[in-house]
């Protein structure tokens, strides 16, 4: 089927059955997972665990739920979906649910789908939008993206309590903002390419409501994610990051338009040196390189990147780790980078591998130039 036979229509939506956001609703966990199956699976992180799982227990026998915790480390590999798919498998599990973040729900949500069994995601930072989308992205033992693993289902229920989320330390938000805007710098700019197809006219519709969401009052905002409280506006920024980019990617039309941020974070997944640096953070300097790569003026950078700039996003090679054999580095992403941008349909032209290194030192630079005079 090729673009111009079904250009309007949207071909698939995977959309849960109930997303729930607020502080405290963790505790209502049980009534809205009962009604997928009584036997659980919880998979989770350490950290998330620690702060969830005595208030789990709780609501969960108060329901009547029988459960197991395990608990969850390392990256989201095949050979890790098939461990949490067998010990699923072994209990005789009819739910799957994953507490943490993008690494546990991700693993839990391949899981899930091997066995053909409802997931519940209960998400405990906001630092991308993997509690509810389809997808889980997958990586090597090492921490290198794979490929991608388009799930049959998003999860069934999404329950974000936003008192845990925003009770995480403040640079998982910041993180997750970028990514959210990331959805309307990648989506939006297509439209030049394809202004009549209704698919993509709706994902950058939700894209720019989310962009709004955040970017406007912000400085309020920021203080609040940083002081940790919920206010409507932190609950609406937890919405943006979970719920509308979430959306986005759940609506798939007939043909696929990305960007240059993702590429680029695919594949600076490789070098070591960046592991410690949060999904979002890498997608940040990513989203440099696409200004660059869609050759913006500097009275764009100037608006746009200050708002990087308050939630110490990083805009330089340096601040994601990449500070020695930069050469080699900048040439192996710029090689692997240029196959990878077939999609983004809106840059002016085709980018070859020198140019894209090129680019990427570019936008360290710009980076730095912006910084030093921000500072």
């Amino acid at each position: 089927m090729s673009f111009n036979d079904l250009k309007n229509g949207i071909t698939n939506a995977k959309l849960p059955d109930i997303y729930i956001s607020a502080p405290g609703i963790i505790h209502d966990a049980g009534k809205h997972i009962k009604k997928y199956g009584k036997k659980l699976l919880i998979i989770g992180s350490s950290t998330a665990l620690s702060k969830t799982k005595e208030i789990l227990k709780e609501v969960f026998d108060k329901e009547g739920l029988q459960y197991e915790f395990e608990e969850f480390s390392g990256y989201p590999t095949e050979k890790q979906f098939q461990h949490y798919a067998d010990r699923a498998k072994e209990i005789r599990a009819d739910v799957l649910v994953g507490v943490g973040g993008g690494r546990v729900l991700d693993t839990t949500k391949a899981a899930g789908d091997i066995l053909s069994l409802p997931v519940v995601s209960i998400p405990t930072i906001a630092a991308t939008c993997a509690a509810w989308a389809a997808v889980t992205i997958v990586y090597n033992d090492q921490g290198a993206v794979t490929g991608a693993r388009n799930n049959a289902h998003t999860p069934r229920a999404i329950i974000a309590d936003t008192s845990i989320i925003l009770d995480a330390p403040a640079r998982y938000i910041h993180a997750g903002i970028i990514d959210t805007l990331a959805k309307w710098y990648e989506t939006a700019p297509n439209l030049s390419y394809a202004p009549d197809d209704i698919t993509l006219q709706v994902k950058s519709s939700v894209a720019e409501i989310a962009y709004k969401t955040l970017t406007t009052d912000f400085e309020e905002a920021l203080s609040d994610i940083e002081a940790h409280k919920v206010t409507e506006k932190t609950q609406a920024i937890v919405d943006a990051i979970i719920y509308l980019a979430g959306l986005v990617g759940s609506l798939n039309g007939v043909n696929f338009y990305g960007g240059a941020a993702h590429t680029f974070y695919n594949e600076v997944t490789s070098i070591s040196e960046t592991r410690d640096y949060l999904h979002g953070e890498r997608v940040s300097f990513g989203l440099l390189l696409q200004f660059v790569l869609e050759k913006w003026s500097r009275e764009k950078y100037e608006a746009e990147l200050p708002f990087f700039a308050k939630l110490k996003q990083p805009l330089r090679l340096k601040d994601i780790g990449i500070t020695e054999h930069i050469d080699r580095s900048v040439k192996t992403l710029g090689d692997k980078i240029a196959s990878g941008l077939d999609f983004a349909w809106f840059l002016p032209e085709k980018y070859t591998p020198e140019q894209v290194t090129a680019a990427i030192l570019e936008a360290d630079r710009i980076g730095t130039e912006f910084l030093e005079a921000y500072t």
